[in-house]
């Protein structure tokens, strides 16, 4: 029998390259778990904001994340309902409202038509007034499904801890989710306040800080560099503007202290205020240095509210962008100073965006159409309305067909339809074809066609099917024409978002921190991804509703 032999070369190629899949194969030590979740929401913050202003920002705000982290430049929501709520619910869930169950900042129980508040909760109270007044006690009880930081504390075994501070109550709450806790501003105090279902009563060292630091001494805004080095200097005295009362359109904005409660939410103030509290809560409750990563979710709000009050493309929201941006440095040096940014992911993103004011988009034009207008809600309910009566006739009793409008679903009166014997299919049709012949609304979708998926495959009609949800979405569902703008009280605000449009749905993903890539990134995303992301990176699973897809880049190999 002869023997085979391999001659010498022949062993060495094999074993070179056997060597490699063995180093492969071998065990690759994990890194150390990120210590904590440093999640940011900027309200209303637009996607363009920083490419416009970025050569007038600091080293070490948006520069610092862009720097050290992958910033997504296309980043786009996939729901038309751009509103707090369901932004705030999309960034944490990683879904769209109807797997969130945020159908909007408010909306009708369809059996009674009264209005909804989205966190608002009977069963408890505020901390900072005891007693139950409708539509004042709160919790995430409206949320239908868990959020990443849930999925942190199941994964940890209760030892991770979640918390979400915000001047709003709603963006506290929904980052927050079902198993944290949620401080927000209160308006009555000046300080900040939570719910009975988080605490019996407000955390002593939050009193204590509440004391000295609480809203309610007069004020001033000023500009904090020379004005004309400013884009918008010369726009800072518009008719639409609509501030706060006892605040006026014009720098130097000067507060008293009668109104200074309810005006230094329109300021930059609101997010100073906001921050100096997160940054007291994170070093009181000890976060980021337990066995487990925390999270800590702050959405600062300030952006919005002078949005609505100005328009963005404002000096207000130019010179607030720019505190912002200090704001955010001084909120990072606290986070490396007490964690360490080098053991804290951070993800800064917002809600959504906001449209231009429609005079602003009209101004200059030269055409004989308006590029850009406003619906007041009741005025054109009424007017429908009194066109379907012509078409169908009037319930009986004095009845309206569709007696409520919550941004942007109208409610029809189902028992009076139905008295009248009538098919709320049939009489939704009516009012959603009435509403298409309307310019400024560029589509109106009758309930039946949502709830059987009847709606073209576009854009539009993919986000106003995502938005939809079964139970707490309305009637007929308005979508206004770009630009155009429906709004439920006239004079309440110079602008307002809530639409598939680019500028509501357009903001910045800014990630930076351990296991996270560097870059730009232009491929188009969604805000549903963070959650997924989130999840990967730290090894836990995702939220159940999710349906986003890890960000690309995002994650180091």
């Amino acid at each position: 029998m002869k023997h085979l032999r391999t001659p010498l070369g022949s062993l060495l190629i094999a074993a070179l390259l056997v060597a490699p899949l063995c180093a492969q194969d071998a065990p690759v030590p994990a890194p150390e778990r990120p210590k904590l979740v440093l999640f940011l929401v900027v309200d209303q913050l637009r996607g363009d904001y920083l490419p416009r202003y970025e050569s007038r920002l600091g080293e070490g705000g948006f520069r610092r994340l862009r720097r050290e982290g992958v910033w997504y430049a296309d980043a786009h929501y996939r729901h038309a309902t751009t509103f707090t709520a369901a932004g705030h619910a999309t960034l944490v869930t990683g879904a769209g409202p109807s797997g969130h169950g945020m159908a909007a900042n408010n909306w009708a129980e369809r059996a009674t038509l009264e209005r909804v508040y989205c966190v608002e909760d009977a069963r408890q109270h505020l901390l900072d007034r005891p007693e139950t007044k409708p539509h004042t006690g709160t919790s995430p009880r409206n949320l239908d499904t868990l959020t990443i930081g849930d999925e942190l504390i199941l994964a940890s075994g209760g030892a991770a801890r979640v918390f979400g501070v915000s001047f709003k109550d709603r963006g506290a709450i929904l980052p927050a989710g079902k198993l944290g806790k949620a401080f927000w501003y209160s308006k009555l105090t000046g300080g900040f306040t939570s719910s009975s279902y988080y605490y019996p009563a407000l955390p002593e060292w939050a009193e204590a800080w509440n004391g000295p630091h609480a809203a309610g001494g007069a004020f001033t805004w000023d500009l904090s560099a020379p004005r004309e080095g400013y884009v918008y200097a010369d726009q800072d005295d518009r008719d639409f503007e609509l501030p706060p009362s006892g605040m006026g359109r014009t720098f130097p904005h000067e507060v008293d202290a009668e109104h200074a409660r309810g005006a230094i939410s329109s300021t930059p103030l609101a997010d100073e205020l906001t921050v100096a509290f997160a940054l007291e809560l994170l070093a009181r409750e000890g976060l980021g240095r337990g066995t487990a990563t925390d999270m800590l979710a702050i959405s600062l709000s300030c952006t919005d509210y002078i949005g609505h009050a100005f328009g963005p493309n404002s000096l207000e929201a130019e010179d607030n962008f720019l505190r912002l941006d200090a704001t955010l440095e001084r909120l990072l040096d606290g986070v490396d100073a007490t964690v360490g940014l080098a053991r804290t992911v951070v993800v800064l993103s917002s809600d959504h965006g906001v449209a231009a004011a429609p005079e602003h988009v009209n101004r200059g034009t030269e055409c004989g159409d308006a590029q850009a207008g406003r619906f007041l809600a009741d005025e054109l309910l009424a007017e429908v309305e009194a066109e379907v009566r012509r078409d169908l006739g009037a319930p009986a009793g004095g009845e309206r067909w569709a007696p409520v409008y919550w941004n942007p679903c109208v409610y029809l009166d189902e028992a009076a339809i139905r008295a009248a014997g009538r098919y709320p299919d049939v009489v939704a049709r009516a009012f959603a074809a009435r509403f298409a012949e309307r310019p400024g609304i560029a589509w109106a979708f009758p309930r039946a066609d949502l709830e059987r998926g009847l709606v073209p495959h576009t854009r539009v009609g993919d986000a106003v099917m995502r938005a939809f949800h079964r139970t707490r979405s309305g009637d007929v569902t308005l979508v206004p024409a770009p630009n155009w703008q429906v709004a439920a009280v006239r004079d309440e605000d110079a602008t307002m978002h809530g639409t598939p449009w680019s500028y509501d749905t357009h903001v910045p993903i800014l990630l930076a921190g351990p296991g996270l890539g560097h870059g730009v990134v232009r491929e188009r995303v969604a805000p549903s991804d963070i959650a997924p992301t989130l999840a990967v990176l730290l090894g836990i699973e995702a939220p159940p509703a999710c349906d986003g897809r890890v960000l690309p880049g995002a994650l180091v190999r």
